[in-house]
């Protein structure tokens, strides 16, 4: 028996769709577009459509059996789109840098986007797996780009990037995966393409200030072997290094409860970059009143502290980058001077944003007479004549010790006079410059007459 002709178009199609179906995922669109089974498609619907158009000039029965074999034809098109939908969900769980392009990923999404919805065995869609593996998840940005384009099922919003990871405990949504997850080699592949993908949805405006805080992502990056995107969202991010959380604590104090030094050493070099002013929060307490400075070297010893100091200041940059460190130490920490001379000594001489030498800073805070104050002195003795910018007073009349005050004005008695008004430099007697002259007698001659002393600092301090 004869098959009935339009049976024979339904069949040839739907055959044909199947086939062409397999073969898109190999061909681009311009092969397909020469494709001759591409071509006979075209012509078959052709003809079928002037059937159709025709089809009232046509007896009854040949009406009826035209419309049916349209119907089978339109019944076979679905079913072919509906699986090779799901084959494009497939093939989406199973991407692979390796053997996929961007553009074979982004091609399948622009005509298949159900497929972003396509759930696997474990109950995930496609984004939910691909930011778990290393081969995928450099295709997080795609997927997330494609399902705020095409998908309007809520569960979708902002890409998807809100849906938790099935396979992580404590749950952690794909933003916080991305930052979170790591294996055991910091420069390991999954966790440079897992930096590499934040970056991407920064670029994209995909992850955002808010997203980077209500998902709590800087905390979540606190490991050794995340640090490299613990320092990228710091950068993107570093208002999160000033600011004070419930316990009262800047972000520099509780990496110091890490027992890697490498997290708090990533957190101050960032905090130096964006907050230099501050010395990277440093010099900062905590809400029990200890200094970050301090915390560290109870954690991690004394060297290995001051030790990750250094690297974040090089002694180099301290004069380029004018970061006076010894003035902020004798201010906030004096009983670490002489450790921090050692590894600074160029800063010896720098000036503070004030303008100030390191020897008023030192005198004000009580640095007394000490090899200390001797190697400051010799450095830079002009200095002993120039007023402290800060408080306009001379470095002897900053000290509160009688022999450092002799010390100074041994070395530069002409300091006396520079802080007196003209009148009272013309005047004679021991109140006057008759004083001074005694003064500067008695030092030179290197005296050591304790209420002379005592009577000349008195007389240039009240």
């Amino acid at each position: 028996m004869t098959p009935h002709p339009i049976k024979t178009i339904s069949t040839s199609i739907s055959a044909q769709l199947t086939l062409l179906s397999s073969a898109s995922e190999n061909g681009t669109t311009s092969e397909r577009r020469s494709d001759p089974l591409l071509q006979k498609l075209h012509d078959f619907i052709a003809e079928i459509t002037e059937l159709r158009e025709q089809q009232d000039e046509l007896p009854k029965n040949m009406r009826a059996s035209i419309n049916t074999g349209i119907e089978k034809i339109i019944a076979a098109c679905e079913k072919t789109v509906d699986s090779t939908w799901r084959e494009a969900g497939k093939f989406l769980h199973h991407i692979d840098d390796k053997k996929h392009s961007p553009v074979k990923i982004q091609k399948t999404i622009d005509l298949f986007p159900e497929a972003l919805l396509l759930k696997n065995g474990k109950g995930e869609v496609p984004i939910q797996r691909a930011v778990r593996c290393a081969q995928s998840v450099g295709f997080i940005k795609i997927l997330a780009e494609g399902s705020i384009k095409s998908c309007t099922d809520t569960a979708m919003e902002r890409g998807g990037l809100s849906l938790n990871v099935m396979s992580s405990y404590p749950r952690l949504n794909i933003l916080q995966w991305l930052v979170n997850s790591y294996d055991d080699d910091d420069d390991g592949i999954y966790n440079t393409r897992c930096l590499l993908a934040l970056k991407d949805l920064r670029q994209c405006g995909l992850l955002s200030d808010d997203d980077i805080t209500s998902s709590g992502l800087i905390n979540q990056a606190t490991s050794p072997y995340t640090l490299k995107r613990l320092e990228y969202l710091l950068g993107e991010y570093p208002v999160a290094l000033s600011t004070r959380s419930e316990n009262g604590n800047l972000m520099i104090h509780d990496t110091i409860h890490h027992k890697n030094i490498r997290i708090f050493l990533t957190a101050l070099k960032v905090g130096i970059r964006f907050h230099r002013r501050h010395f990277g929060f440093l010099f900062d307490k905590n809400k029990s009143g200890k200094m970050a400075l301090t915390m560290a070297i109870e954690k991690y010893g004394k060297d290995k502290a001051l030790h990750v100091v250094q690297k974040c200041i090089p002694p180099s940059c301290t004069e380029r980058e004018k970061i006076p460190i010894l003035h902020q130490v004798l201010r906030k920490a004096p009983t670490l001077i002489d450790d921090f001379v050692r590894r600074y000594p160029d800063a010896l001489f720098m000036l503070d944003r004030k303008g100030r030498h390191l020897i008023h800073a030192a005198l004000e805070n009580g640095i007394k007479k000490s090899p200390l104050l001797l190697l400051m002195i010799q450095g830079n003795e002009e200095s002993l004549e120039e007023r402290d910018p800060a408080t306009g007073l001379y470095p002897f009349m900053l000290s509160d010790d009688l022999s450092t005050i002799h010390d100074l004005l041994r070395r530069r008695p002409e300091a006396c006079l520079k802080h007196l008004p003209q009148e009272k430099q013309s005047r004679k007697g021991i109140r006057g410059v008759g004083l001074s002259d005694q003064v500067r007698t008695s030092l030179e001659r290197k005296e050591e007459d304790s209420q002379l002393r005592e009577e000349m600092t008195l007389y240039y301090l009240r």
